[in-house]
């Protein structure tokens, strides 16, 4: 039998949000040291979008559509992509 489509809400109430966060907080955790915590917050309010669509979507992003931006955000990316 297929399961509805995981929307936001169906994750919230089903106790995701607590793994969200720990997943999100860790994210930064591990980014902060290579990027600075700006950067490594804004590279996981980016990757969470990304799963999040990759999800609803049901299907998955590719390699250039995440890391294009994760070198805009950290400041890796050549001044002519900025």
């Amino acid at each position: 039998m297929n399961s509805p489509p995981a929307t936001p809400g169906r994750l919230a109430r089903a106790g995701q949000p607590l793994l969200a966060r720990v997943w999100f907080d860790g994210l930064v955790d591990i980014l902060t040291p290579h990027t600075g915590p700006v950067a490594a917050r804004a590279v996981a309010i980016y990757l969470d979008g990304a799963l999040l669509h990759a999800l609803t979507a049901e299907a998955a992003l590719d390699a250039a559509a995440l890391t294009a931006p994760i070198a805009v955000l950290t400041g890796l990316a050549p001044k002519s992509c900025r």
